[in-house]
Formats: structure tokens, sequence, C-alpha cells
């Protein structure tokens, strides 16, 4: 029996619509060498019929008897599958025809690699194209470490390939994220491997009109990622080397002059203040309050960077808003008062003169 080369993993929920796109897309492949493991996460409309109508014995689809979430489909995925190779896709996406033979070119044309991520396409719900690309981060690995860490995710997830050996450092995936699961994943891999980006854009994301789900920006789902950035950041405490911190940090160390692989834990608190993120300031205050709440690492950081409780203290100073900011609320409220009155007024003349 030929060993399949690429394992292509499919979180799968109420896309009745959309699955049998996808599962086409996948048949049309100019490399047959592919397995799909596709979960259904106990959809509530006809998605696994539309599943079942496809007989391919390269299909594996594994339903959940309750709905578990993202990462609990990708963890469950994983285990049955057995690609060298390992790539993602939600179901309503597409893949273009060469999709499977680029990844496998990409990865045996630069053996150094194992981390694969491409451009996406865009597509609507009729499945024609928009005018629109996301791209991914176009720097180097630390560059993309450091955005992440200090501002945003830089890396798309749908379509990217992994080596089975890399992935299963990580696995498995922590079931509760639903908004930085991918966020979450890309800082985890980076930390471990470099990347590469395909030349060729393989992938057809489908950009959903609808406001639900997971994708949908709103409150709920804004409230989400704030509730997920501990768990995100908490990622970067697997830095251990002073190397690694360095090459991600470069230009933010200047004041610290030494810095021990112990007491990176400390100097990444600080940095996450310097972030515009509120969560991401948040988080690096914890750091530190955790960090000197032992007396052997206060006494060492007051020794190698003058941190003193003077000092822990004037920390609070960077959750503060500038002066700027201040005064900018002060006029917007004392404006926004102004024109209450003043439709009140008008609203009290008409009144007076149509009497």
């Amino acid at each position: 029996m030929k060993k399949v080369m690429l394992s292509i993993l499919c979180p799968s929920y109420n896309h009745e619509k959309f699955v049998g796109y996808f599962i086409n897309s996948l048949l049309r492949q100019t490399n047959p060498n592919w397995e799909l493991v596709i979960v259904d996460d106990c959809s509530t409309d006809n998605n696994v019929a539309e599943i079942k109508k496809f007989s391919d014995k390269r299909i594996k689809l594994v339903q959940n008897n309750f709905n578990k979430g993202v990462n609990c489909g990708l963890n469950a995925a994983f285990s049955a599958s057995s690609g060298k190779y390992v790539s993602f896709c939600a179901s309503d996406d597409m893949l273009t025809e060469d999709y499977v033979e680029n990844v496998l070119n990409t990865f045996a044309e630069n053996p150094d690699k194992s981390l694969i991520y491409s451009n996406l396409q865009l597509i609507d719900n009729k499945n024609k194209f928009l005018n629109q690309t996301w791209y991914n981060h176009n720097g180097d690995r630390y560059d993309a470490l450091y955005t992440m860490f200090m501002q945003r995710n830089c890396m798309l997830s749908p379509g990217m390939a992994i080596t089975r050996e890399l992935l299963s450092q990580i696995m498995p995936l922590d079931i509760p994220l639903s908004q930085y699961q991918d966020y979450k994943m890309h800082v985890d891999l980076l930390l471990k491997s470099d990347f590469i980006i395909m030349d060729k854009i393989c992938v057809l994301y489908r950009k959903n009109d609808s406001q639900s789900g997971l994708s949908a920006s709103n409150t709920t789902t804004e409230h989400a990622k704030h509730l997920e950035t501990n768990l995100l950041m908490n990622s970067f405490l697997k830095i251990q080397d002073v190397n690694l911190l360095k090459n991600i940090f470069k230009d933010n160390l200047n004041q610290f002059n030494k810095i021990s692989s112990d007491t990176i834990p400390f100097v990444l608190g600080q940095l996450a203040l310097q972030s515009d993120d509120m969560y991401k300031k948040v988080w690096g205050y914890n750091q530190i309050v955790r960090f000197i709440n032992s007396m052997e690492n206060y006494a060492l950081v007051n020794k190698l960077y003058g941190f003193s409780y003077k000092n822990f203290l004037g920390l609070s100073g960077q959750f503060c808003k500038s002066t700027t900011e201040i005064k900018y609320y002060k006029y917007k409220k004392l404006f926004n008062v102004s024109c209450f009155i003043i439709l009140v007024l008008l609203f009290a003349l008409f009144g007076v003169l149509f009497i």
C-alpha cells in the first residue's frame, strides 16, 4: 500500500452548502497522493449527508457526538491521519487543482523547511473571485514572532502545511480556544521552525457574508479574544534560548544589559508593557508580579537591571491615558453634551413656533 504523503485535516460545521465544492476540489488534484480527514462537529444541517455522497476511500469522516470546537476537531483529525505532511483547510474553502502538487514540490525543493504557508485568494458564497488577496507576513520568522507578540496575528492558517514531525511537537492543540486557536498555533510552530511561503496561491478562501460563526467580528468574538490573550501570550514563555529572544526583540532590549535564561519571563513581561494592546500589557504586568514574588528572582533583577519596588510601582503608570488622550476624551465629552443641549433647544424652539 502506497504511503500517504499529505493528510488534509478539515474541521466542518454546518457547511452543507459548501462542503461538496471543497471535496470536489480535492478530487480534481493533479497529485492524487492525499487523504482527507474531515471532522463533523455535530452539525445541525445536512453537512454529514453531503459528505457521505462521496465514496472515495481517501476520505475519512469523523463525527463528534457533541459540539466540541475547532481544536478538538483538529486533534481528532490528526490522530486519524497518517500522512508524512499535514495541512489544514476548512470545509467551506476550496483548493486549486495543483494544491497538493505544489505543497509536495515545495517540501521537496526546501528540505530544510518544516512549515509552508499559502497566501489566499478570496471568493464569495457563489465561488466568484473577489478582488481581494490576503498575504502572509513577508519577513522572517523573527519578524513574524515580534509582530505576533506586540500586535496581531500575521500568518494565515488555511492551506498551511507542516511536517508530521514538527506538528507532533505542539499537539494536542488547546481545546477551549476559539478566536486565537490558529494565532497560538502559529506562535508555537514559529518558536520551533522557520517557514516558507508558496509562490503560487492555491487556496480559495471563502469570505462568508454571514455575521455568525467563529470568524465573524462581533462583541462576543471580541470578548473571546480578550479572554484568550493570556493563554496566547503564555506560549512565548516557552522561549528558553537567549539568542532566540534577542533575534525576535533585537531593537527592544537596550535596557537589559544582561539577559539569562532565568530572567526571560521578566524581560518578556517588560516587553509586553510596550504593546498597544491593553490585554497584552496586563499579561506583561502579571508576569513581572509573578517573577518578583520570588525573593531570589527579585534580587536577581535588582542586581542585573536595578529593578526595585519604586520601579514596580511605576509600572502602573503605563496603563494611564496620556495627557493628549485625556484632553481628547474630555473635549469629546463636552462636544457630545453641547450637541445634546443644542438639540433640546431646537426642539423646544420648534415647539414654540408651531403652538
